[in-house]
């Protein structure tokens, strides 16, 4: 830089115009090369003076953190909130002094109207808060490039550079939304209670006056319930539909006095049951039982179990609402089988279920076996095997045109029976089933008809 030739007096030093080397900056102007940088940019100059430009290292921050206690809705800040420069509580931040809090607000969206929070003022619900950060920077600090704030573990950043002497200050602006004074409600579940009616349940909010619950219908959410007190944890929505999605949300409430501040909604989606099985029959063989029931609408398809070895065990399941019914086989003879089938609904990864409907059924004894007839001129005897799965036999004559019951045996042990008072050369037809009683249910086997002629 050229000397600068000026005659007694007052001279206002200039800006330095030097490319400063490579890691240092212009501190200011001293009368000697170690000496202090002068407090001030004009000088009383009276007799030749040499001034020495001092560079300094650029002493560099690499990042700044702001954490801001989070404020609630309703509360008044704890520090004041128009640039006070020295702020009782609210933030801390690493690395750097800092000096001076702004607090703004807008409402809804309009980010480009913002105005002063005034002293005193509380935070309020459907209000944005824009806080500016300002930093006392010693000289030779140069900020990265990046300036990191946050907000209860949500980073916000702003992007500075430069070097700043004593003078000046940089600032970090975060807009926050006022975190809630009441907690969000947590926990919560929604159990498919019946075909028509869904369960929510929740955890106790112990800084909660009550809750309110909406559901969502007709493209918009409706109230539907407010419960008064915080102990009450669930609500069972009921008339819906079965096998049907329905979306709620609840959040919980704080009042005090004639002020009340709200949590944010917690939402969660349910499906109700399909509706129960109707129609249910059975019918049986001595080795199977097939039951059937009514289509049921609101069904993806059935899931059946039988009771066996002390337990419900899974048998089959169908795919398809259409297919009304199922045969079980393999199975004894004059047994009582024990079985039960549900509905489910499936919607993409959810799975609802009917209550089970049960019944029971029981096979038919077997079939006669080893029937036999013999003859005299007026009597017809028949034989046959012993039936182990009978408690006894029924035999039938027909006669006049029709089967007429002539006989009961109730043992299984009477194997045979003697038709008596006949006439002689004549045919003779007769039938014979087992049955089966178990308490007050009977099974029949099949009949087995045997035909005979008395002698002359």
């Amino acid at each position: 830089m050229a000397d600068v030739v000026r005659d007694y007096g007052l001279y206002c030093l200039p800006e330095n115009s030097f490319t400063a080397p490579d890691g240092k900056y212009f501190k200011g102007w001293a009368l000697s090369p170690d000496g202090s940088v002068l407090s001030t940019e004009i000088y009383n100059i009276t007799a030749n003076t040499t001034f020495y430009a001092i560079w300094e290292d650029i002493k560099s921050v690499n990042s700044i953190n702001a954490t801001i206690t989070a404020p609630v809705l309703g509360a008044t800040p704890d520090y004041e909130p128009l640039y006070d420069s020295n702020p009782t509580g609210g933030f801390t931040i690493g690395g750097l002094n800092w000096c001076k809090v702004a607090v703004e607000n807008y409402t809804g969206t309009d980010k480009d109207n913002w105005f002063g929070l005034s002293s005193g003022e509380t935070f309020k619900n459907g209000y944005y808060y824009n806080v500016d950060l300002f930093f006392c920077l010693n000289d030779g600090y140069k900020l990265a490039d990046t300036i990191t704030g946050t907000i209860n573990g949500i980073p916000h950043n702003d992007t500075y550079g430069g070097v700043y002497d004593s003078t000046s200050t940089a600032y970090l602006s975060i807009v926050f939304e006022p975190f809630d004074m009441v907690s969000p409600v947590t926990g919560l579940k929604i159990t498919p209670a019946s075909s028509s009616s869904l369960t929510l349940s929740w955890d106790k909010i112990d800084s909660a006056t009550g809750y309110i619950i909406q559901q969502y219908k007709n493209d918009t959410w409706t109230h539907v319930r407010q419960l008064a007190r915080n102990t009450v944890t669930s609500y069972t929505a009921t008339g819906l539909l079965p096998s049907t999605a329905y979306q709620f949300r609840v959040r919980a409430y704080y009042t005090n006095g004639s002020t009340t501040t709200y949590s944010s909604y917690t939402t969660i989606n349910g499906i109700t049951k399909p509706s129960n099985m109707t129609g249910l029959k059975a019918t049986s063989t001595s080795s199977s039982v097939t039951f059937s029931w009514d289509k049921n609408d609101s069904a993806t398809g059935y899931l059946i179990q039988q009771f066996k070895d002390g337990k419900w065990t899974h048998v089959r399941q169908l795919a398809r609402n259409t297919a009304t019914t199922y045969t079980a086989t393999g199975l004894a003879p004059s047994t009582i089988y024990q079985f039960r089938i549900r509905a489910y609904y499936t919607n993409g990864s959810s799975t609802t279920y009917s209550d089970y409907t049960t019944f029971r059924a029981m096979t038919k004894p077997s079939n006669m076996t080893g029937l036999k007839a013999t003859s005299t001129a007026n009597s017809v005897t028949i034989s046959w095997d012993k039936n182990d799965s009978a408690t006894g036999y029924l035999i039938q004559q027909y006669k006049d045109g029709k089967w007429t019951h002539v006989r009961q045996l109730a043992r299984n042990t009477a194997t045979t029976y003697t038709a008596t008072g006949l006439t002689p050369s004549t045919t003779y037809q007769y039938r014979i089933r087992a049955y089966y009683t178990s308490g007050t249910a009977t099974t029949y086997s099949d009949y087995t008809t045997i035909s005979i002629k008395t002698t002359s």
